[in-house]
């Protein structure tokens, strides 16, 4: 990619750093940012952070028992699904409100996911 001439690099000690010039790639520019109406970049998703957490959902919908369980298990096996997640993950994209659990815990962690999702 470097030898392209689109990519350039520079080393800082043993570190490589890459980069773009910006006017290089206004190409790619195809939609206006959120709340703006001028044309900007695309936004990075973190799709490998996105497929962990889908996976630790679909585990704890697949658990047996789950939709016999009382509302106060589910949200505490919930919650041990949340705590494999990176903090700063959850706060960003699924922040559960304080002081909420049961029922209304899951349907709110639930809800943020599949807002996510979309």
């Amino acid at each position: 990619m470097e030898r392209s001439g689109h990519i350039l690099t520079r080393r800082e000690g043993r570190e490589k750093c890459f980069w773009l010039r910006r006017e290089e790639w206004r190409f790619l520019i195809t939609w206006p940012a959120a709340g703006d109406s001028r044309a900007e970049f695309a936004i990075w998703v973190d799709w490998a952070a996105r497929f962990r957490a889908l996976e630790a959902i679909w585990q704890f919908l697949r658990n047996p028992g789950l939709n016999a369980a009382a509302p106060a298990v589910q949200a505490i096996e919930l919650r041990a699904c949340l705590d494999q997640w990176s903090p700063a993950y959850l706060r960003e994209h699924i922040p559960t409100p304080p002081g909420i659990n049961g029922a209304a815990m899951v349907e709110s962690v639930l809800n943020d996911f599949c807002k996510l999702l979309q």
